[in-house]
């Protein structure tokens, strides 16, 4: 285990230094940091508004963060609001988009269980109404588990709360509690304080001052120069050339900037609102953000042994990391394919199978005059969305399938369904381009790589959905995507628009803003699936010695 541990560090060690900010450690350590609670809940109450989707949104989140969150699952007792909160909470009955619920139209096999969830969400929802002198904690539970079966359930009747009972428990959280995870944390103060400002709620000059707050307490963080002559000057043009006299060092000319913010706060905030700029302030805040997760990551990794010392300073985080790992991917580390698989024969490693494939073909490759070898057809690797992977394949299963000739028996070649036209349900797309016999994968290893970056499965789903028409009524979600008509971009709008206007329309009442966000998203989706592919193929290089 010491050894795989080693290997899977070393691995995570190559692809932040070839990636960096793209790289999995680096994206693992911010979404730690960002997971904290009150990064969270800014950004969810400061895009809290008056609406009945938003509202049940919030509550949603709210609830779960009450019960998840350490510091607060401790001191029900000591949320001034959460009483009122809970007593506030009514029911109320969502528009549908018209389509018929099971049994409305004659019987249907799904009716005995749909009505059977029902009548449970009705009794659970009774009991809530009859809580009220229950504990804190104990109506949290049951308002969380009914909110889970009804979303679950699809159920009509939904759960609100009053708009200003929601704003004043957040104010009171935020102001009077320390979340779990956060306490000398340099990334939340500074990203807590930064959208303070990005959602208007302090000025430019809030920012600048809460600015120098941080640096007070987290001087390794102090900007680069041409940042720090920004300051500078700001405090040359308020409070004269001869401000920074005896402040050599950044540090002091920053402290002593604060200092004179403190003392002069009327004529501080109007020149810094008028100096500073909101673009320089967001590169600013970006720098730092990468300034203190690249400290976090070499810390992480030196805390792990991985420094002269070689030993962990601190209680190995490898598994966490390595669950962490399993989760961002959805895979084995050392796997090649598209989910979790396992290895096949008992191999521990994926190197070591592709080892074994490589070792078959060259034997059945050593006897050019063993003929049946020839007509090898077997599979090595599979992807599981396409079926299609990388095969054994002999020369002369080439002959009516594609223009390959092979002075081997038999080589490694990319399989995928491209259509049933001619009586073929599938079709080969073998070794790599130019001359075949020239260009041959030297290896299995190589052939999946170039396998994973061929940008094959565009053809191959077109081909499914050309194929196999319109979905059925009620399909599997997972199915969908083989089927007529399958757009992420359009089905993630319409469940946005849906939520907020009741219907499936694309726009209606939705603001163009939503529909913004929702298209970036997808870019963001689109490019998260480009740096986990990278990441795989790093993971599927040879064993690093």
């Amino acid at each position: 285990m010491a050894g795989f541990r080693e290997d899977f560090y070393v691995r995570l060690g190559r692809d932040y230094h070839e990636n960096t900010e793209n790289s999995f450690l680096y994206g693992y350590v911010k979404s730690k940091r960002e997971s904290n609670l009150r990064i969270r809940m800014k950004e969810e109450y400061y895009c809290l508004v008056d609406t009945a989707a938003s509202r049940k949104r919030y509550v949603r989140f709210l609830v779960k963060a009450l019960l998840s969150d350490k510091t607060l699952s401790d001191s029900f007792d000591r949320i001034h609001s959460l009483p009122e909160l809970l007593d506030s909470i009514s029911f109320y009955e969502e528009k549908t988009d018209g389509s018929e619920r099971p049994g409305e139209s004659g019987k249907s096999e799904l009716e005995t269980e749909w009505e059977t969830e029902r009548l449970e969400l009705e009794n659970e929802r009774e009991a809530l109404k009859h809580a009220e002198g229950d504990l804190c904690g104990d109506r949290l539970r049951l308002l969380d588990k009914y909110m889970d079966n009804s979303k679950v359930s699809e159920s009509d009747i939904s759960v609100d709360a009053d708009i200003d009972m929601l704003r004043r428990i957040s104010s009171e959280l935020l102001d009077s509690f320390e979340f779990d995870g956060e306490k000398k944390n340099p990334y939340v103060e500074l990203m807590s304080s930064y959208l303070d400002f990005y959602y208007g709620i302090i000025s430019k000059a809030g920012y600048v001052s809460r600015l120098l707050e941080f640096w007070a307490g987290n001087s390794k963080y102090i900007p680069d120069k041409k940042s720090l002559a920004y300051f500078t000057e700001f405090g040359k043009q308020t409070f004269g050339d001869d401000v920074f006299a005896g402040c050599g060092r950044a540090a002091l000319r920053l402290a002593r900037l604060r200092q004179l913010g403190e003392e002069n706060y009327e004529k501080f905030n109007i020149e810094a609102d008028r100096f500073f700029e909101a673009e320089f302030l967001d590169k600013l805040t970006e720098n730092l953000q990468r300034d203190i997760l690249t400290v976090d990551v070499h810390t992480l990794l030196y805390d792990a042994g991985f420094s002269n010392v070689g030993r962990p300073r601190k209680k190995d985080k490898s598994m966490d990391i390595m669950d962490a790992y399993f989760r961002y991917v959805g895979d084995n580390p050392f796997s090649g394919g598209t989910g979790y698989v396992e290895i096949p024969g008992g191999y521990t490693t994926w190197d070591e199978y592709y080892n074994a494939c490589d070792n078959v073909r060259d034997r059945l490759n050593s006897d050019k005059r063993a003929s049946v070898y020839q007509n090898v057809f077997m599979p090595m690797w599979i992807d599981n969305d396409t079926g299609g992977g990388i095969f054994l394949i002999g020369k002369r299963q080439f002959a009516e399938n594609a223009d390959v000739r092979l002075a081997s028996n038999c080589e490694f070649g990319v399989v995928y369904f491209y259509g049933t036209d001619g009586g073929s349900a599938f079709e080969f797309s073998a070794f790599q381009e130019g001359s075949f016999d020239e260009n041959v994968f030297p290896g299995m290893s190589e052939a999946v790589s170039w396998f994973r970056n061929y940008d094959y499965k565009a053809d191959s789903m077109e081909e499914y959905r050309r194929y196999n028409g319109d979905a059925p009524a009620g399909c599997p979600e997972v199915f969908l995507k083989y089927f007529k008509g399958y757009d992420n971009v359009k089905a993630d709008v319409a469940d946005i628009s849906g939520e907020v206007t009741g219907n499936s329309a694309l726009y209606g009442d939705v603001d163009e803003s939503d529909i913004r966000a929702t298209l970036e998203a997808f870019d963001r989706e689109q490019e998260e699936k480009e740096r986990k592919k990278r990441l795989r193929m790093i993971f599927q290089s040879p064993k690093i010695k």
